[in-house]
């Protein structure tokens, strides 16, 4: 990661999870919320553990898997709940990364803008954050009632 905040982070990160220092019995979560530098962090965590302790990324960012079918992996990252954490028995060590909540939304809203219609259309659920994006002003979209959306932009870092 480049620049002083890129330096920070990975002394940061790295201090945390070094996997030398973290004992064999416990399980790093990396609780990746949309447009907060997850992927950044999520490769940089990659880089410091074995590929056969990473547990394989959910497909399509859906995270379905239970914890007795992957308690053999000590790195998760992805877009999962407390409770997925929560049903691993032992010592965990939880990260995630956190952004100005205004400055996210203008992000996300951006972010799925930038979805062409082609994607949309072949690769998403006919409810979805781009579609809807693209089809309003930033202000519309702020007050958009469908939950899936909704989800994205409401207090999300709470939540998730």
């Amino acid at each position: 990661m480049a620049g002083k905040g890129g330096r920070y982070l990975e002394s940061a990160v790295e201090a945390a999870v070094k996997t030398k220092n973290v004992p064999k019995a416990t399980k790093v979560f990396y609780l990746h919320i949309e447009k907060t530098a997850g992927n950044s962090v999520g490769e940089y965590l990659l880089s410091l553990f074995p590929e056969e302790e990473i547990c394989p990324a959910a497909y399509a960012g859906v995270w379905d898997y239970e914890p007795t079918k992957v308690e053999q992996y000590r790195l998760f990252h992805g877009h999962f709940y407390h409770d997925f954490i929560d049903a691993f028995p032992g010592p965990k060590i939880k990260l995630t990364m956190l952004r100005e909540p205004c400055s996210r939304v203008v992000s996300l809203y951006d972010f799925w803008r930038s979805f062409t219609w082609e994607h949309i259309r072949t690769n998403l659920p006919p409810i979805n954050g781009p579609a809807l994006a693209k089809s309003c002003s930033f202000a519309e979209f702020l007050r958009i009632p469908d939950v899936l959306p909704r989800w994205g932009v409401s207090n999300v870092s709470c939540r998730q």
